[in-house]
């Protein structure tokens, strides 16, 4: 659905970028004192009905709302990688891995390979 609105979109300035920050609730309307989240389906009927204009934000202003900086992204990596090392140095002693521990190696695996494939 994200790729039906990144091309939908008559902006060319719209990018994927901007499709998956309204799919995880980016855009606000503001009706008086409470505020909107605009989903996808309330997006479109409410461009098509023109009680809105498309939003003028950059992919720089979206890039700035990320919470992943680089620092975040080094500590995560350090903390996998001490664990992975720590399971692979107790499973080369011969010494056992809890239950949780293979599990959250696998969720590992699974996720390093999502991130090669994206």
């Amino acid at each position: 659905m994200t790729t039906i609105l990144a091309y939908n979109i008559l902006d060319p300035s719209w990018i994927m970028k901007h499709a998956h920050f309204l799919q995880m609730g980016g855009f606000h309307i503001h009706n008086g004192e409470s505020m909107v989240v605009l989903y996808l389906s309330q997006f479109h009927k409410h461009l098509e009905n023109k009680k809105i204009l498309l939003p003028s934000i950059t992919e720089v202003n979206i890039q700035d709302k990320s919470k992943a900086d680089a620092l975040s992204k080094i500590v995560v990596v350090s903390q996998t990688l001490w664990f992975v090392i720590q399971c692979i140095g107790r499973h080369a002693q011969g010494l056992a891995l809890a239950q949780l521990e293979v599990t959250t190696l696998a969720v590992i695996s699974c996720t390093f390979i999502l991130c090669i494939i994206w």
